[in-house]
């Protein structure tokens, strides 16, 4: 299965791209955050759904009662 993000070193610290669209999703960073960005970014592409982001705020409450369940 082909997996489109990868990670790569500039410098010494590391970014996570989309070698399908060039979309950097993190730069900058260190590789132990980098390999955890790229293993989110595949389980998102395989249906995971987080509950706990930065994001779950714009969720409306009718919605995260159903994406919890």
């Amino acid at each position: 299965m082909y997996m489109p993000y990868k990670v790569e070193k500039k410098g010494n610290k590391f970014r996570v791209e989309n070698e399908l669209t060039h979309k950097v999703h993190s730069k900058g960073t260190t590789k132990a955050k980098a390999m955890g960005q790229l293993h989110l970014l595949n389980a998102i592409d395989h249906g995971f759904v987080p509950l706990h982001s930065y994001h779950s705020k714009n969720i409306p409450r009718g919605k995260r009662k159903t994406l919890e369940k």
